[in-house]
């Protein structure tokens, strides 16, 4: 069966909607940063405001919040947690606090084989 060719600059377009939006720079600390040919996932540091995500939503409602972001010049994730907010906050009005149980602390392997 033969090759055929694809063009993956369409794919791109959906993402970047034509148009340049500002993206705020990550400032991380040399000590917080994976090494070099690391994978970034993994546990995340201990004390971390943030954390990365992945999810499948409705591409019109993505969409919206793009343009929300674009529009008012701050970036998506700032627009997804103020919209992930809203709705906790409803829910813990209808249904009282939610608690969040703690990650268990990691152990140490020096003090089991010890």
């Amino acid at each position: 069966m033969a090759k055929k060719n694809f063009d993956t600059s369409d794919l791109l377009e959906g993402l970047t909607g034509g148009t340049q939006v500002p993206v705020a720079e990550e400032h991380t600390s040399p000590a917080v940063s994976p090494a070099r040919g690391t994978s970034r996932r993994g546990r995340k540091p201990m004390g971390a405001e943030e954390e990365r995500i992945s999810s499948i939503v409705k591409c019109e409602l993505y969409n919206k919040c793009k343009a929300i972001a674009n529009i008012e010049n701050i970036p998506i994730k700032d627009v997804i947690n103020k919209a992930l907010e809203l709705v906790v906050a409803a829910y813990e009005d209808k249904h009282g606090p939610i608690k969040v149980k703690r990650s268990r602390k990691p152990g140490d392997i020096n003090e089991i084989f010890d």
